[in-house]
């Protein structure tokens, strides 16, 4: 079975909570990285955007960037494109780097059109293994003690096989610290609520909305409350 793109499954879910996107919606991915859901989408004739900062762009087709694919200011997280443009603004596996919310959510809300879509997934707080540096509860445990003993017993992720502990400890530390923000549920509802008057926890049509077995998982009591609690958020803004 083709695999969904994280874009058609979010429209799956904005139709189901009331919000469809209908034919020929503008779409910004925020946090497009090298924009492989961009030039999906774009090749099927949707009207797919992305934007991402400029060293998130380095993979990304050269011929596309400043165009299809727009570079985010750092300093103040402004998104390259007009107010009102998109009517439906996502991100995959993105919010968890952002260091202030307010102004990203702040400028999400400015491109988005008036009646218009945000969602979002992100791993949650009390993941299990940081999807990252892959150090058990470095979402929340991030002292150098804790990630030195899991740097000897072995961990790496995948730029670090031949790195020694104290060397991959060090990394995981300033990437940690530098680069992720894991909020609690009342932290994100917080922040959501500043920019957006309808903020919405969507687990569990998100797991509805996948192929496969994704209908029935969504049905088993718990399972759509845990897979938020601890592995990911998935959050519709409006």
């Amino acid at each position: 079975m083709i695999a969904m793109s994280h874009i058609s499954r979010f429209e799956r879910i904005a139709s189901v909570i009331g919000h469809p996107v209908m034919l020929g919606a503008k779409i910004l991915d925020f946090g497009c990285g090298k924009g492989a859901a961009v030039v999906e989408e774009r090749a099927k004739g949707r009207d797919v955007f992305g934007c991402d900062i400029a060293s998130g762009l380095d993979s990304a087709p050269k011929d596309l960037i400043g165009g299809v694919l727009r570079a985010i200011d750092v300093s103040n997280y402004r998104i390259p494109f007009e107010d009102n443009e998109f009517d439906m603004v996502i991100s995959h596996e993105v919010l968890e780097h952002v260091q202030n919310y307010e102004s990203a959510l702040r400028e999400i809300r400015r491109v988005l059109k008036p009646g218009g879509i945000s969602i979002h997934i992100f791993p949650s707080r009390y993941t299990p293994i940081e999807p990252h540096v892959y150090v058990p509860l470095a979402t929340i445990v991030r002292s150098m003690g804790w990630l030195k003993l899991w740097a000897h017993l072995g961990i790496r992720n995948e730029y670090q096989k031949r790195l020694p502990a104290i060397k991959v400890a060090e990394l995981n530390h300033q990437y940690l610290q530098t680069y992720t923000n894991y909020l609690t549920k009342s932290e994100l509802s917080h922040e959501f609520r500043k920019s957006f008057s309808t903020t919405l926890f969507v687990e569990k049509e998100f797991l509805a909305a996948g192929n496969r077995y994704g209908p029935l998982i969504a049905k088993l009591p718990l399972v759509p409350s845990l897979f938020g609690a601890f592995v990911q958020r998935v959050i519709a803004l409006a």
